[in-house]
């Protein structure tokens, strides 16, 4: 008996979700990350600081707006291990799109 390997609609999804722009927008992100500011950043690093923009209203310290450039990104200071970071948000699909150097946009904010 040969090895079963994935199904052929297991591979299609993800050849789909490597192809994915929100996939792009990620890998991006941590490019950016490590090499402005000399941070490793995991996919659930990126996913704490899509939380503390999604959830800036209730909990001010993590996530500061700063503008909004078009419908679909806007652009934040997101506080992540302790140090804040200017981010490009997608709105549409949710996702860090890419990691700013420190004052792209102004000084981080002071609590």
């Amino acid at each position: 008996m040969g090895k079963k390997g994935p199904t052929k609609k297991a591979l299609r999804r993800q050849k789909q979700i490597l192809s994915s722009k929100a996939y792009a927008q990620r890998a991006h992100a941590k490019r950016r990350m490590k090499k402005r500011h000399q941070v490793e950043i995991s996919r659930e690093g990126l996913e704490q600081m899509v939380t503390a923009i999604q959830r800036a209203a209730l909990f001010p310290d993590h996530a500061k707006f700063h503008d909004s450039p078009s419908n679909r990104v806007s652009r934040w200071h997101v506080r992540y291990e302790g140090k804040w970071y200017p981010v490009v948000y997608d709105n549409k699909r949710k996702t860090i799109v890419t990691v700013l150097p420190t004052n792209a946009f102004g000084a981080p904010p002071e609590l």
